[in-house]
């Protein structure tokens, strides 16, 4: 081993990889008086103790005859220094990107990891075919029996399961490889002895999105995708926002919840390190709640607040239970890290997207143009909000958490819609699940009888399932409840369990059924996946997450571009759970009431 100025290093290559299980391994090393002595497992002398994942990797790497330079995060950073740690996290991008190439290391292989690396290799071949000579649209849905002759294997076989497997391979959770392969200038994938190109595997996983693949192969790409869609906006911009990179990263690991933000630091457009600098030395709710504000008091806005979620959804349970916060259905914080309720977790795995990510809702306006100018208390554990609380939960609905697979042909280049394939297990359960929360939904509605704004109930009820899309806003009623009524009848056949099921909608609905059904599925799952229909007191209906509960206030707080849901917390004040869509109140309505303005305190 030995150390260098970054500017100065000779060429090397970097390893990503995740470090797995705490089986140690000791290795041999040279030079060790070059390398820093702060790191205590190098103060032997002559060995360093790695994890297993590290130690099958390097019997991969090794050249029987050359010498092979690689940085490699465990042997180069004292993981026990926290001052050579935030030093060294804020290399990361220089360092990831001045390697001559970046390794990907998946693992050791499985009995069908070569099956998969060879689908690999016969897609990219199709895509190339495809792309040179072939006239067939490049988003056009590919049939089973179409297949065989593009060179796939047929549906049902096993290569197919070998490919998702790979594609949830624990390497693609953590978080710190999103930063590693972004700024990559060259990258490649290592799984035992079965290698490919980083290009490939991603030009793999967009062929199947673009093609409808997933609807009949049960390969679900989503992961490999949002690599793929980041390293592009990385390369061609604009740059990505760091709460974009935030929300979008939810579903990623890290050993140290701090690094949910060290880590896209470097890839984040607008990344302030004189203020977010990483500290490894900070308590976890200070960092987190340190960046929460920063962002409301830079942009005078509340949009760090859209991405709050209940904390049920914590990907990591702590066994600090006895104390915490009360009414989390069992996932509650140790009272030592309590993060106040208005701070974002972000090791919360929100099921539902925010709406300010999605141009479809840009057009949201609560709060007018009133800007954010909250204050905290001096522990900075409370936030004093002005606003109005204009209405009050009445009835809530069942979550939407089924999954409908839907051709991605069809789908307008934009938003995210965070949908897991695999809820698809156990589809006959969830078919009638998703039945009935349907039928739930509209009783609740049409219920109302009549709508505050004057508009018919039906009509008010489809813009609420798109959270107020300003496409379908514009349209007419003829027009809108065509749109509705053709999703009704895709929605209708999505409940048959048949692997081939977008093929079978297509059978038996007309192609302008199928399109104004896609193009309604897309917006109604980027509102609605997630979320609980509500009606409230005043006869309004919305969506909000899935920890509405009847009583809860619904606020316009000045900065917010959507309505906030607030729960009572005795003398204390408020506590925080979430934003959500009131239709008909989006655009400052409640502003305009005869509603005296107060100020919140939410802790």
């Amino acid at each position: 081993m030995s150390t260098h100025e970054l500017e100065e290093a000779p060429a090397f290559e970097a390893l990503s990889y995740t470090w797995g299980q705490k089986i140690e391994h000791r290795i041999g090393c040279d030079a060790v008086e070059d390398v820093v002595e702060s790191n205590d497992v190098r103060r032997g002398g002559r060995y360093v103790s790695i994890h297993e994942s590290l130690w099958l990797a390097l019997q991969r790497l090794r050249h029987e005859t050359e010498e092979r330079v690689l940085w490699i995060d465990a042997i180069c950073i004292s993981q026990t220094n926290n001052d050579e740690r935030n030093d060294q996290v804020l290399l990361m991008r220089k360092l990831f990107h001045k390697a001559e190439s970046v390794i990907i290391w998946l693992g050791e292989e499985s009995h069908d990891s070569s099956a998969a690396f060879d689908l690999i290799s016969r897609i990219v071949a199709a895509a190339a075919n495809e792309q040179s000579c072939s006239p067939v649209d490049a988003k056009t849905v590919i049939r089973a029996q179409d297949l065989r002759g593009l060179g796939l294997p047929e549906h049902f076989n096993l290569a197919w399961e070998a490919l998702d497997s790979l594609f949830w391979r624990p390497w693609f959770s953590r978080v710190w490889v999103i930063q590693e392969v972004t700024v990559a200038r060259g990258a490649s994938v290592l799984c035992g002895p079965n290698h490919c190109q980083w290009s490939h595997l991603t030009a793999t996983a967009k062929y199947i999105e673009d093609h409808s693949l997933t609807a009949i192969s049960r390969v679900d790409p989503q992961r490999a995708i949002k690599f793929a869609d980041l390293g592009q906006r990385f390369r061609e911009g604009p740059p990505h926002l760091l709460l974009q990179l935030l929300s979008q990263s939810r579903d990623s690991y890290s050993t140290d919840d701090r690094d949910k933000i060290f880590a896209l630091l470097g890839i984040a457009g607008d990344a302030e390190y004189d203020l977010l600098k990483p500290n490894y030395k900070k308590p976890l709710v200070d960092v987190y709640s340190t960046l929460t504000k920063h962002l409301i008091k830079r942009d005078r806005s509340l949009d760090v607040l859209s991405p709050v979620e209940e904390r049920q959804f914590r990907l990591k349970r702590d066994r600090k239970l006895d104390k915490g916060i009360q009414g989390l259905e069992g996932h509650e914080l140790p009272m030592d890290s309590q993060i106040p309720s208005w701070v974002p977790d972000w090791e919360v795995h929100r099921p539902s997207s925010p709406f300010i990510l999605h141009p479809a809702f840009a057009g949201m306006k609560a709060a007018g143009s009133t800007q954010a100018s909250c204050t905290f208390s001096p522990d900075g554990l409370t936030m004093l909000a002005r606003g109005n609380a204009f209405d009050q939960v009445a009835y809530v609905g069942d979550s939407f958490l089924e999954a409908v697979p839907a051709p991605r042909s069809l789908f307008p280049e934009s938003g995210i819609v965070n949908v897991p394939l695999r809820t698809r297990v156990g589809q006959t359960a969830l078919d009638f699940l998703a039945e009935q929360r349907g039928r739930q939904w509209e009783k609740m509605a049409r219920d109302l009888k009549t709508y505050p704004t004057g508009e018919d109930i039906l009509d008010a009820y489809i813009k609420t399932l798109v959270a107020g899309d300003a496409f379908f806003l514009s349209l007419p009623r003829e027009r809108l409840r065509a749109y509705y009524t053709a999703w009704r009848k895709y929605w209708r056949i999505a409940g048959v369990n048949d692997p081939n099921f977008i093929h079978s909608a297509y059978e038996r609905n007309t192609q302008e059924e199928i399109a104004l059904a896609a193009q309604f599925l897309q917006s109604q799952l980027k509102a609605a996946y997630g979320r609980r229909f509500f009606t409230t007191s005043k006869k309004f209906m919305g969506l909000a997450q899935s920890g509405v509960r009847i009583g809860h206030a619904v606020v316009v707080l000045h900065g917010g571009k959507t309505p906030y849901l607030l729960q009572r917390a005795g003398n204390r004040g408020y506590r925080f759970v979430g934003e959500c869509y009131v239709h008909g109140k989006m655009n400052g309505e409640a502003l305009t009431e005869r509603i005296p303005e107060q100020e919140f305190a939410i802790w």
